[in-house]
């Protein structure tokens, strides 16, 4: 290349761009630096340059943990692309494999602390999600961590520690889905690192078996419920709440949502509830039971009657919140780690014993493939006791 066109490189970059990967010529994800067009020769020809992200991405994938790796690689590959974006709206125009590793004094820890919370796309939960992160490192490896520090067996080793030794700001041991979430938060930003500063990425280290040897989900039995109903719980709300979710397959975020508008009732005397499912657009009816009516009713006494009200005011999921439901299914003598969202199992658990009929327990749930119901159920259908009576009228005891 000419000393204009090394020039030309040297200088601000019009654009830049991610090239996905390419079968043809097998490579990887490719960040596409422009820098304008020269005439040569009578014949306009653009000036750019091309990196080779060391992503990997999987050409062949065989199987969906190939296909999850590769739904990666692009979330890490685009993060990288938005990364030398705001390096070069800060001016740091990037010369691909020049930048000194000096630009972050060489410690991982000081750079990912600066990168998350000087980021002003983040919100407040996500910044203390990353600065809880960076306790962890800073528990794993110390204070100090060159880049090239980092290697398979850093990553393999940190996985390890957050797997089966963190514990949280209340020393509690970190859970599965934090151990994956911290675990992909980290390597995320260090794919982001190895294509600022020009170091290897070592190669991520995946436990696919995670989620499937993971503990099977709880729920309560019908018995266990009638206990539990039996049983005094001083948060009125989180009790109503919690059962209401037993009683009608919401899930807990769904309840904390729920707001009296969203009861109605058919022409034939049938009351549903019809809610947004999860992060979607479609809206689900899910029929309310009598025991469900009657929650809705004992709420109504206690908040009032504004129909744009939630039903179960103040309610939220907390970890606080979370330790009242253990302390309450404690006290009635069950012993299950039993958390928020296990009301929906229960609710699936106790439908499913007595009419077997996944189809129907699928438009509930609001799933839209009955696979998506089976792959639910089976994470706890093995520990369902098949002689479980229908879920009868429950006397909530006020």
């Amino acid at each position: 290349m000419d000393k204009k066109i090394l020039n030309l490189v040297q200088a601000k970059p019009k654009s830049v761009s991610l090239i996905d990967p390419n079968i043809k010529v097998n490579r990887g994800y490719v960040l596409r630096f422009n820098y304008g067009s020269e005439v040569v020769d009578g014949k306009r020809k653009q000036i750019r340059k091309d990196a080779y992200l060391k992503v990997s991405f999987n050409h062949f994938p065989k199987n969906a943990f190939d296909r999850q790796q590769n739904t990666q690689a692009g979330k890490d590959a685009n993060a990288i692309l938005d990364a030398v974006k705001t390096m070069i709206r800060e001016g740091k125009y990037p010369i691909i494999g020049s930048h000194s590793l000096k630009d972050a004094e060489n410690n991982f820890i000081d750079w990912i602390f600066k990168t998350t919370q000087e980021n002003k796309k983040y919100s407040d939960n996500t910044k203390k999600s990353y600065r809880a992160l960076v306790n962890h490192i800073k528990k794993f490896a110390g204070n100090r961590i060159p880049f090239e520090a980092i290697d398979k067996s850093f990553v393999a080793r940190f996985y390890d520690y957050l797997k089966h030794e963190s514990v949280n700001s209340k020393g509690i041991s970190t859970t599965a889905n934090s151990t994956i979430k911290y675990h992909s938060q980290f390597y995320h930003h260090l794919a982001k690192a190895s294509a600022l500063f020009n170091f290897e990425l070592p190669p991520n280290v995946r436990y696919a078996q995670d989620k499937t040897d993971s503990k099977p989900k709880e729920y309560l039995t019908v018995e266990e419920l009638k206990q539990l109903i039996a049983t005094p719980e001083p948060n009125f709300t989180l009790r109503m709440g919690f059962l209401f979710g037993c009683f009608t397959s919401l899930a807990f975020d769904e309840i904390i949502r729920a707001k009296y508008h969203d009861v109605e009732q058919d022409n034939k005397g049938k009351h549903y509830i019809k809610l947004q499912r999860g992060k979607t657009t479609y809206y689900n009816k899910v029929p309310l039971s009598n025991s469900a009516l009657n929650v809705v009713e004992q709420m109504r006494e206690v908040n009032g009657n504004s129909s744009t009200q939630s039903i179960f005011k103040g309610l939220k999921y907390s970890a606080y919140n979370n330790s009242l439901l253990l302390n309450w299914v404690h006290r009635a003598g069950i012993n299950k780690h039993i958390t928020p969202h296990c009301c929906r199992n229960t609710y699936s658990a106790i439908h499913y014993d007595k009419y077997k009929d996944v189809g129907a327990l699928m438009q509930i749930l609001g799933h839209k493939d009955i696979s998506t119901t089976q792959r639910y159920l089976a994470t706890f259908l093995k520990n369902i006791d098949l002689d479980v009576d229908l879920l009868p009228e429950f006397e909530l005891g006020f």
